[in-house]
Parts: C-alpha cells; sequence; structure tokens
C-alpha cells in the first residue's frame, strides 16, 4: 500500500510485514500467507491494497486473508485489498490465475479480469486472461460461477467442467466441455498440448 516492493524470493521464510494487525509471511514451501489477527478484524480501518506479480517463467502461491488460496502462473499478478471490508471480496487480475475461494455466502468473491468479471461464493476455477489468447477463458473446475461481460449485457453460469471464452471484442460467450486436467497443468508444473496450434504451443512456452 506504501508503494514500495520486496523481491519474494531473496527473502527467507517467516514474517515479512506486519501493519493493522495483518501479519504477512513466507511458510517454508514459499507460499505468502496473509493472517488476520483479531484486532484487524474488528478494526474500523480502510482497504490497503497489495499486487503480487510474477516475471516470465515465474509461478507464485498465496493465501489470502479470507483464507482463499491463489496461484498465479507466469507473467501474471494479482491486486488485492489486505483486509477484505463491505460486502464483496474483489481483486484484480491479469494474466493466467488459479483459484481456491473460501466459502462466504454473506460476501460473494469477485473478480476482474480486462472486461470481465466472475462472481462467486466459494469454489475453484482458472481464469486465462493473456493479452495474446483468443479471448479470456474462464474455467470452472467445482461448483458455480456467474461470468459477465462488463461492456456488453451478457453474463453466463458455468457447470463444472465447463469452459467460457469471452471474445477479444467482447461481443459473445462461448461455452466448451473441456479436459480439466490439461487446463490445470500448469499449476501442477506441467504442459500438457492436445491438438493445438503451434502458435499457441509457443505462446505458451514463451
Amino acid at each position: 500500500g506504501d508503494n514500495s516492493q520486496i523481491v519474494l524470493d531473496d527473502l527467507e521464510s517467516g514474517n515479512i510485514h506486519t501493519n493493522n494487525g495483518v501479519k504477512i509471511s513466507k511458510a517454508p514451501n514459499g507460499q505468502l500467507l496473509y493472517d488476520i489477527s483479531s484486532i484487524a478484524k474488528n478494526a474500523d480501518i480502510g482497504d490497503n491494497y497489495n499486487t503480487i506479480t510474477t516475471p516470465a517463467g515465474g509461478e507464485y502461491q498465496v493465501k489470502l486473508s479470507d483464507g482463499t488460496t491463489v496461484w498465479l502462473n507466469a507473467k501474471s499478478s494479482i491486486k488485492f485489498p489486505t483486509i477484505f471490508t463491505g460486502i464483496e471480496r474483489q481483486v484484480e487480475i491479469t494474466g493466467e490465475v488459479y483459484f481456491d475461494v473460501s466459502h462466504n455466502a454473506k460476501k460473494p468473491f469477485i473478480v476482474k479480469s480486462g472486461d470481465q468479471t466472475v462472481k462467486v461464493l466459494g469454489t475453484q476455477f482458472n481464469i486465462n486472461s493473456y493479452s495474446k489468447e483468443k479471448g479470456i477463458k474462464t474455467t470452472l473446475i467445482e461448483g458455480s460461477v456467474l461470468v459477465k461481460s462488463n461492456l456488453k449485457n451478457l453474463s453466463k453460469v458455468l457447470k463444472p467442467g465447463q469452459e467460457s471464452l469471452l471474445d477479444q471484442n467482447h461481443q459473445k460467450f462461448s461455452i466448451n466441455t473441456v479436459d480439466l486436467e490439461r487446463v490445470v497443468a500448469w499449476k501442477n508444473g506441467y504442459f500438457i498440448f492436445v491438438n493445438e496450434e503451434l502458435e499457441d504451443i509457443m505462446n505458451q512456452i514463451a
């Protein structure tokens, strides 16, 4: 929130920063953890935003203060409040991010990526919003998500195993059933290509 920058890979595990009762630490496995003390939960404080950014070839895992776990693929970012105040939990992303959202029926989780918004209560899904892709892909692993275009009056509710594609012109959604293992392979440290064009393969390798 103060515009300072920290290279996370250079840090040893342990406490990194504490502010307004929010303890930020690095676990031995490299995961970044946001822990809210009882003081922070009851405090009347404004939103303090952090941004995690990965370089080409890098990945990172973050556990947000509400218990949601986030995996960032290479050349991706997520902007989020250290404490989720108000009636929604809202974050913004670029690139590709996998979410395992902590369930909270009273406070929906909102993900903004370009001109698309995804709304969930608690579930697992993947968003691919790289600029070189043919559009924004949202893939549902389990549960339910509502995907909306911010420019057009378009929305779709996905079922597990379905992937929505909001085309580059943001004119329409297309829905397909996909191989979930292939979609989330990056999260598990793999590349899986099935009948894909060379250009798409090289974009992922790059």
